[in-house]
C-alpha cells in the first residue's frame, strides 16, 4: 500500500509542478482493516504535504493536497 501511495504522490507532484529532483518521505501510516491512510511529504521547497486514503470496500484512492499558510513558535507553558 505504501508503494502504491508514494506512486501516486510522485504523479501529482510531476504532472503539477517542474521538479525533477525530490525523495518522498512517509510521515505517519495507519491500517484499519481494509483501510489504509498515510501522510507523505517531499523534499521540494513548495510547502505541500498529501493525504491519501484507501478505502478497500470501493478499492478506491483519495488524494488531499494540502499547501502550509503559516508557522508559528508558541513558548511551552503560554496560555
Amino acid at each position: 500500500m505504501v508503494d502504491e501511495a508514494l506512486a501516486i504522490v510522485r504523479e501529482y507532484i510531476d504532472s503539477h509542478i517542474d521538479h525533477t529532483d525530490y525523495t518522498l518521505f512517509v510521515v505517519w501510516q495507519s491500517t484499519v482493516l481494509q483501510h489504509f491512510k498515510c501522510l507523505i511529504t517531499a523534499t521540494v521547497s513548495f510547502g505541500m504535504c498529501f493525504d491519501l486514503t484507501y478505502d478497500g470496500d470501493s478499492r478506491c484512492w483519495y488524494l488531499n493536497a494540502y499547501r502550509k499558510v503559516d508557522q508559528q513558535e508558541i513558548a511551552h507553558g503560554v496560555q
